[in-house]
Formats: C-alpha cells, structure tokens, sequence
C-alpha cells in the first residue's frame, strides 16, 4: 500500500472513529488543522486508544447564577480558604478573606453579575481529573496550561487543586461573559475539543493521557447516574424489606394457629 493510500485509511478511520474534522461547538472557535497534524493526531489517537491509556475527564458539574452562589463554590473548591486559589493572571489567593478577593472584579468589571436572584448562567463549574496514582502536580500543572490557552485571554476564572480525594483533580470556575463580550455556551463538541485540549497538556507534562469518545473505546453502555444508581439501591431495599414483613407476618400466624389450634382465614 503506498503512503498515501495508507494517509487515506489513517484519515478515514480518525473521522469515523475521534470525529476529528469539523468538530465544533458554539463555545469554541476552531483554526484550521492542517492534513499533516491531523493525520499524526489520529495516528497518536489510535496508538494511545488500543494501548488503553488513561482517559482524562473534563466535565461541567454546574453553574452559578449570581454572586452568593458562585462565593459558595469557590468557599467550597478553596475548602473555606484554606487552599490556594489561582486566577486568570496567576495571581494566588490564601485565606478566609480570599473568596472576595479573587471574585472582586466579577460582579462590576465588564458585564457585571447580579447579587443574587440571577435569572442566567454566570459562570460554569468544570472539573478535570484523572486516574489514581497519575503525578498531582502535573495534573495541576496541565490544568492551568489548559486554563490559560483555552479561558485566559477573554474570561475570568478561578482554580483550586483537591489532593484530598483518591483521584487527582482540579477544580475551574469560568466567567461566562468574556472581555469582550461574548459569553461561553458550551455544547458537546466543546466538552469533546476541551478533554483533547486537557489530554494534550497533561502529555507536555510527560503523563500518558488520551480523549476519546466512549464508542471509539468500544464502549457502549452509558454508566449509571449516581442518583439514579442511589434511587435504584433504595428502591430493592424497599423491596426486600416488604418481602421481609410478609414473611414475618406469615410467620406469626403460623406460630398463633398452632398455639390455638384455630385456623385462620386466608382470603
């Protein structure tokens, strides 16, 4: 097969397999990618996805819709103040008194955010994390990479390193009204451009990372929603336990008959 024909097969089964052409959501604005790089991406792609490297996670997990309670998330990914919280220009916040530093410009630079009440999303929760055991302050430091290349020029944010859970991970909070502007509408295209994005600065970091859809994995089954998992659990014990009062009742009547000698009734 020539190298050409063989570009052509590589290509073919990037698009069908990572989507990697014309991939694009509202939120973000893509530059052309030339055939080369797109055909070394794919190669790379393929390599990492049969070698069954660590897949990354980039997942919006809310939104704040006025001041109180975007202050209430970032008292909570700062644990109260007591980690560091990093901004837009790297500036570091320590303390109890850092929530409203590092938020002071949020409510009146450029499009201000209303106290509360708010009626819009004004910010967005992101969480990017990775596998047990991976490096913690490489995790960190591909979070601001990504941060920085993909917020930094025209939108506030915030971030925080949690090292307190099995999983290394790292806490964004986004303002949604850009500089000049334009506001963050993240669609899954976005969510699938950001986990590449996270993937690729987690590897110049030297970790092996990869962002591919669950279908090119060949996974098919969508994991079960935490809270539908819980509802699902709380539900078979509800039923285990009305088995466990009908046999107990059964049990009883039994016990009475046989002291009484008298049947009863069984409609």
């Amino acid at each position: 097969m020539s190298a050409s024909s063989t570009d052509d097969v590589v290509k073919e089964w990037g698009e069908k397999l990572f989507n990697a052409r014309g991939r694009k959501g509202r939120g973000v604005q893509l530059g052309p990618v030339a055939s080369s790089k797109l055909q070394t991406d794919v190669r790379g792609a393929l390599r990492r996805t049969t070698s069954k490297t660590p897949e990354v996670m980039v997942k919006i997990t809310g939104n704040g819709k006025a001041m109180d309670k975007i202050r209430q998330h970032v008292r909570y990914i700062s644990r109260k103040g007591t980690l560091p919280l990093e901004d837009e220009r790297g500036d570091a916040y320590l303390g109890p008194s850092a929530v409203q530093d590092a938020l002071a410009t949020w409510a009146r630079g450029g499009i201000g955010i209303p106290e509360r009440g708010g009626e819009r999303r004004e910010s967005f929760n992101i969480v990017l994390s990775m596998p047990i055991e991976t490096d913690r302050p490489s995790v960190k430091r591909a979070a601001q990479a990504f941060a920085a290349e993909t917020f930094g020029e025209n939108h506030s944010y915030v971030m925080a390193a949690h090292d307190d859970t099995d999983k290394p991970h790292v806490h964004l909070i986004v303002k949604a009204s850009g500089h000049d502007g334009r506001r963050l509408n993240p669609r899954k295209a976005d969510l699938a451009r950001w986990r590449e994005d996270f993937a690729s600065a987690l590897r110049n970091e030297g970790i092996e990372a990869n962002a591919t859809r669950r279908a090119a994995r060949g996974v098919t089954k969508k994991p079960v929603h935490q809270a539908i998992f819980h509802t699902g659990q709380a539900a078979a014990t509800d039923e285990r336990s009305a088995s466990s009062r009908v046999l107990e009742q059964q049990q009883q009547d039994a016990a009475r008959e046989a002291v009484s000698g008298v049947s009863r009734e069984n409609p």
